[in-house]
């Protein structure tokens, strides 16, 4: 049931909650799961308790598994799904969700405010050959349009015609790491995405004064991309749980 509607936005009453359902659909998006039946499940899918009727089943929002209250009293929001009030998740669920959480509150933001890194395109296909560096990079101003969805890269250069990236065309990534006082971060990335064509873009941090803005966006780009469905072929370290300390943000 519709119970409001303002700038391409609807906010519906569903069985999980109140929801936003945007017009500018997200290649971050996750569908609602279909709910296990109750007639299916006798204990708690965790736990393991019998349901009775002190011990009543509860459905987590996120995957829809079936679990007693005790497993299941964890609620966060989940915007890819469009909840934006706090919402029952399973306790494997509400570990995604704080992560998911920390992405759109603070990644998204660091990706919105770009970041002056060393660019390279090529038009070779992902093989072992062309991952080796191309020459001439570009040095860059890249950040996300949300708006849109797309990578934005700005380098002033008439010879550098590749200017965005839609996020849905993005089709497999890896990356290497950089070690720096205590923080793990991503010092260079290399995606590949389909515009027609079969391309590869490679962005690596920049020397100082830009580096460490450039290692930060790095890093919020990989927590990008293992947010989206896409392939992962070789990272050397996977951020998805990394904290950045306090000091580098």
């Amino acid at each position: 049931m519709e119970i409001a509607s303002q700038n391409g936005k609807k906010w519906i009453k569903t069985q999980s909650g109140v929801k936003v359902i945007d017009a500018r659909k997200s290649p971050f998006e996750l569908k609602e799961p279909n709910w296990v039946s109750d007639k299916d499940v006798e204990r708690c899918q965790d736990c393991y308790m019998i349901f009775n009727m002190m011990n009543r089943r509860h459905h987590c929002r996120r995957c829809g598994r079936i679990f007693c209250d005790r497993c299941s009293s964890y609620y966060y929001s989940i915007p890819r799904m469009g909840f934006v009030d706090p919402v029952r998740n399973c306790r494997k669920c509400a570990v995604t969700a704080r992560n998911e959480r920390d992405f759109f509150q603070r990644d998204i933001r660091i990706l919105r405010g770009g970041a002056h890194v060393n660019v390279w395109q090529q038009n070779r296909p992902n093989t072992a050959e062309s991952r080796r560096t191309p020459s001439n990079p570009v040095s860059a101003v890249c950040y996300l349009d949300d708006t849109r969805w797309v990578l934005m890269i700005s380098s002033g250069s008439c010879d550098y015609h590749f200017s965005e990236i839609p996020l849905s065309a993005i089709k497999s990534y890896w990356t290497e790491g950089q070690v720096r006082e205590a923080f793990t971060g991503t010092s260079s990335m290399t995606i590949t995405f389909d515009d027609g064509n079969l391309l590869e873009t490679r962005f690596s941090a920049c020397e100082p004064p830009y580096k460490e803005v450039a290692l930060k966006w790095l890093t919020a780009l990989q927590r990008a991309m293992d947010t989206l469905p896409v392939r992962n072929v070789e990272s050397a370290t996977k951020l998805t749980n990394c904290e950045i300390p306090e000091h580098f943000c």
